[in-house]
């Protein structure tokens, strides 16, 4: 459900694109969300929420190469950061 808010402004892009300070915004929020998720993931003990954590970074990455302007490569973006981050596991 959470993947649905990234699809939403990817779909959205047009209205974001047209003020720059949206993607600036939008930028800022991803970025706040990938480094509290990724810290928080660091804490966690249990496997699953370690997991859970990851992915909620993962999305605030998704949202910052979306605030960037990289609408084009947003899938390969996507692919390659949750790869890398299940190779981890």
């Amino acid at each position: 459900m959470v993947a649905a808010g990234v699809f939403l402004v990817l779909r959205l892009y047009s209205l974001f694109d047209a003020t720059p300070m949206a993607l600036n915004v939008l930028f800022w929020i991803g970025a706040t969300t990938a480094l509290v998720a990724g810290l928080i993931a660091t804490s966690e003990m249990d496997l699953k929420r370690v997991l859970a954590w990851s992915a909620a970074s993962q999305l605030g990455e998704m949202m910052i190469a979306l605030g960037l302007g990289c609408r084009s490569r947003l899938p390969f973006i996507w692919r390659r950061t949750r790869r890398s981050s299940q190779a981890c596991f």
